[in-house]
């Protein structure tokens, strides 16, 4: 286990289950995990902890109330086991405001304690007499047996950049997309036609896509985008595979939204302007959104003849 990883990939690809299998391979106890979610307002005093005021003995004062980063470290500083602090959603945050002088800690020797200490009296006065003896110095240091894992969503619109001397203190381990097992692929139906010429025909969740990714970043007979826009297995999880109704509110509820404002949005600046994912009849996301227990909402090109195993007429306008 790398004391400091970041497991990155599309949504939906498994990214929180391989930190979940990391924990169970490892048989850490539940009291010895701190789990975080980062966003854009989270900052230093979320993930470390600040002076807040306080009454004691009938006088205003302040205390220290630590948060997750201080919390796992004074667990691991008085255990020997591993203790995980987990970090979702690293790019939603400015991790530099975040980690503050706490970065300087990430530098690890080859036991794994940090190269370097701080000097942070707010966590070191935190600390009882034990656990403070437990540092070299009256500088904080992170132990050896303390794990910092996050998660990163390659697809974010809406994100802060990791610069290069945060990046290079992590292990970068990209989560590829693979074909699960069927424990997740139940069966929905796609519309061809319009008006009184509407026809459903069933379709398999993971063949629906695997014929997304393939079109998302095909440069001839698709889109021509990224790999970042695809999506993973588990993008949607469906409760009962056998409820094909509520299954297909899953995909009007869920998928729509990011194929229309992820995907086809960026169409204009980075795609094959000549190739939609949507039937040209459809301009808004409103009109997908009502036009999809109705009639057909994909575009004859991605529809092809290989997902429905037909050939499709040209329903388009």
């Amino acid at each position: 286990m790398n004391l400091n990883t970041i497991y990155y990939g599309v949504p939906g690809i498994g990214k929180s289950y391989q930190v979940k299998q990391l924990i169970e391979n490892n048989n850490i106890p539940d009291e010895d995990v701190f789990r975080a979610t980062l966003h854009p307002e989270y900052s230093y005093s979320d993930f470390v902890g600040q002076a807040l005021p306080d009454v004691m003995d009938d006088k205003p004062t302040y205390k220290y109330q630590p948060e997750i980063f201080t919390k796992a470290l004074e667990i691991a500083l008085v255990v020997e086991d591993s203790v995980l602090l987990i970090l979702e959603e690293m790019s939603r945050a400015n991790v530099a405001a975040v980690f503050g002088d706490i970065f300087q800690l990430l530098d690890r020797d080859q036991l794994g304690k940090s190269d370097y200490g701080i000097d942070n009296d707010l966590i070191y006065n935190h600390l009882d007499k034990e656990t403070q003896a437990n540092l070299d110095s009256e500088k904080i240091k992170i132990p050896e047996n303390l794990y910092i894992v996050g998660t990163v969503n390659t697809s974010d619109q809406n994100v802060f950049p990791m610069d290069n001397a945060f990046k290079r203190r992590f292990s970068w381990k990209y989560v590829s997309i693979e074909t699960p097992d069927d424990e997740n692929n139940p069966e929905l139906t796609i519309k061809v036609g319009k008006g009184n010429q509407v026809t459903e025909y069933p379709v398999k969740w993971l063949e629906l896509l695997f014929k997304l990714n393939e079109f998302i970043v095909n440069r001839d007979k698709g889109l021509g985008l990224t790999k970042d826009k695809q999506l993973g297995p588990y993008f949607i999880k469906f409760n009962d595979t056998n409820d094909i109704k509520t299954n297909d509110e899953l995909i009007k509820n869920k998928l729509l939204q990011y194929l229309w404002d992820d995907v086809q949005n960026s169409m204009a600046a980075f795609g094959n302007a000549n190739i939609t994912l949507f039937d040209k009849s459809i301009h808004s996301f409103s009109e997908l959104y009502e036009c999809y227990d109705k009639q057909q909402i994909f575009s004859n090109e991605f529809l092809g003849k290989d997902l429905l195993n037909q050939e499709v007429d040209n329903h388009e306008e």
